[in-house]
């Protein structure tokens, strides 16, 4: 059997391992500017509605890194308006009025998905870059 040489192998490995390291910020890049577009959509949806305009200005996002990765929590800053926002996403069908849930958030969401997968793809490919694969 002809001797393989798996130092190319061994290298592209290394390389990999670097880039892997070097994703962390370009990903939490993405994450946050996704974060901070369904904020601004999900704000536009609720403020367009009279009686929710105080609650939209209480959307908010917080980043929250892990040892597991990189995260954010996007949602309504509860205390005052914000107490609204439950009532705006949710709805409140047992209520006289019948609320129906709006899922402003969730729509917003939704809507920067497309924008979030690119952003994560362009996060991968700057690590690469970083390392210079």
């Amino acid at each position: 059997m002809a001797d393989f040489d798996f130092s190319q192998v061994q290298s592209l490995s290394a390389d990999l391992s670097k880039a892997a390291m070097e994703v962390a910020p370009f990903a939490t890049k993405a994450v946050e500017v996704t974060a901070r577009n369904v904020k601004d959509a999900a704000r536009k949806s609720v403020g367009s509605d009279r009686y929710f305009k105080a609650a939209a200005a209480k959307i908010a996002y917080d980043m929250q890194p892990s040892a597991d990765g990189i995260g954010a929590e996007i949602g309504y800053d509860k205390g005052g308006a914000g107490n609204l926002g439950n009532l705006r996403e949710f709805g409140a069908p047992g209520s006289p009025n019948h609320l129906a849930p709006h899922d402003d958030l969730a729509n917003a969401l939704h809507e920067n998905e497309d924008d979030f997968q690119h952003g994560l793809e362009v996060a991968i490919a700057d690590s690469l870059k970083a390392v210079g694969l």
